[in-house]
């Protein structure tokens, strides 16, 4: 699969209040699937096809999030966005500078969800990245 200059963004700090009890411990990006996080999935998939920075803010049991990433294969892309007080969605996106989320070339991922088959769809978007 080609590989595009694209920046990643996924938003990590959440409290994970609709699957309580489980992130009381865990922080959601964290939960395993099949014995592999969340957050390593989805980072499996678009580091596949985007090559760029990858940004995750942090709240919730950041310590946790951050061991996680500084033993990935990733953890060299990896740039922490630290929320205190927590922002929302809308806040972090706001939050960060812009030199790191440019309008046209970043990929934002809920670090909790699951990506499926849009991946194809983004490498066929990518060629229109110049």
């Amino acid at each position: 699969m080609p590989q595009f200059p694209l920046t990643i963004f996924l938003p990590a700090a959440g409290l994970g209040e609709r699957l309580r009890p489980v992130p009381n411990h865990l922080p959601k990006p964290l939960l395993p699937i099949l014995g592999t996080p969340i957050i390593e999935r989805i980072l499996e998939r678009l580091t596949a096809v985007c090559d760029g920075t990858i940004g995750i803010n942090l709240h919730w049991k950041a310590e946790l999030l951050r061991a996680w990433a500084g033993a990935s294969r990733w953890r060299d892309r990896i740039v922490f966005f630290p929320e205190d007080p927590i922002l929302g969605t809308g806040g972090a996106h706001a939050l960060h500078h812009p030199s790191f989320l440019p309008a046209d070339d970043t990929v934002g991922q809920a670090a909790s969800a699951m990506l499926a088959g849009y991946l194809g769809a983004l490498s066929l978007a990518g060629t229109h990245v110049s």
